[in-house]
């Protein structure tokens, strides 16, 4: 995965800073697409069975903006860990996954920031809601597997604060720290498709 940011996304990133004008990203009727990966979505029931105080998450998201400062949008996150065993005679690898579905209502900041701040940074707060689903799944080789898999859902709803900092006219990099029943923080990449 770090081969191929490195290899693809840094020099598009590249590319795209060195031909577009840098300006405000929150325009209405702009759509913008939000890739990154988090700690977790927060939800306490629904953390892995290691025990861990986070989950990996990678996200795929979009916004769509109703006006400079409002916008709109959903989210889908898939989450994937695991946790190796090994005795004497074998290795055995138990698997805990689920996806997160919601809406993200967001408050922007930007066009209340100062002219040189408008041009490159965009600070944010938004809600989030949705369903999330986690399955355990123990290693075929545990002969109690049926017994001990199990899966868990719920609805969740949680507050995040933002910042955006824009690289070009269509492509910005973000940072997030959110609240539901845990903390948790996250980043990425956003790429904007302009109304105008």
């Amino acid at each position: 995965m770090m081969n191929f940011f490195i290899k693809k996304i840094i020099p598009l990133i590249l590319v795209v800073m060195l031909i577009e004008e840098v300006k405000a990203q929150t325009l209405k009727n702009d759509l913008v697409i939000n890739i990154g990966g988090y700690s977790g979505y927060g939800y306490n029931k629904l953390q892995p069975f290691t025990g861990a105080p986070v989950i990996p998450v990678s996200s795929l998201g979009s916004e769509y903006f109703l006006s400079n400062h409002i916008s709109i949008g959903s989210y889908v996150a898939y989450t994937y860990d695991y946790d190796i065993i090994i005795d004497s005679k074998q290795r055995n690898k138990d698997i805990w996954r689920g996806w997160d579905i919601g809406i993200k209502p967001t408050l922007h900041f930007n066009p209340f920031l100062s002219e040189q701040l408008k041009k490159t940074a965009d600070i944010y707060i938004a809600g989030f809601g949705g369903y999330a689903y986690r399955a355990l799944r123990y290693h075929k080789s545990n002969i109690y597997r049926d017994e001990l898999n199990y899966d868990v859902d719920g609805l969740n709803i949680g507050g995040i604060l933002g910042f955006r900092y824009l690289l070009s006219n269509k492509v910005s990099l973000y940072g997030e720290l959110g609240k539901s029943s845990r903390w948790f923080a996250g980043g990425g990449i956003a790429f904007t498709i302009k109304s105008k």
